[in-house]
């Protein structure tokens, strides 16, 4: 029995066989004088759209670290400016609780003095 199909036949009953593009493919195997100059530049015109799609995709990414380059910068200027604050008050912190110490001790004198007459 598979002697009586022809090759016509077996490309028919099997879709998956090379050659066979069921109408769904841009590459027909068999093109009219027309249609394979449409098919190429169709696929011609796709190609340049892509192109043109990867490199707009290209320069949203480099737009997008060069912001993100300058972030960073602008955090660290900003985060030397808070260390520079946080460090005089720091400075300051001790200076006032220096300076309060200071001031017990000498009302503690004073009360002493006080106490004493």
């Amino acid at each position: 029995m598979l002697s009586a199909l022809s090759a016509n036949d077996l490309l028919l009953a099997n879709p998956y066989s090379v050659g066979f593009h069921g109408g769904f493919s841009d590459y027909p195997e068999q093109t009219h004088g027309k249609e394979k100059p449409i098919v190429e530049e169709r696929r011609r015109r796709r190609v340049i759209s892509n192109r043109e799609s990867a490199r707009r995709s290209r320069m949203r990414k480099q737009r997008h670290l060069e912001n993100l380059r300058n972030q960073v910068n602008l955090f660290r200027v900003d985060n030397r400016e808070i260390k520079t604050r946080l460090q005089f008050l720091v400075n300051h912190c001790n200076h006032v609780r220096t300076e309060n110490d200071c001031l017990r001790e000498l009302a503690l004198a004073f009360e002493h003095c006080a106490s004493a007459d």
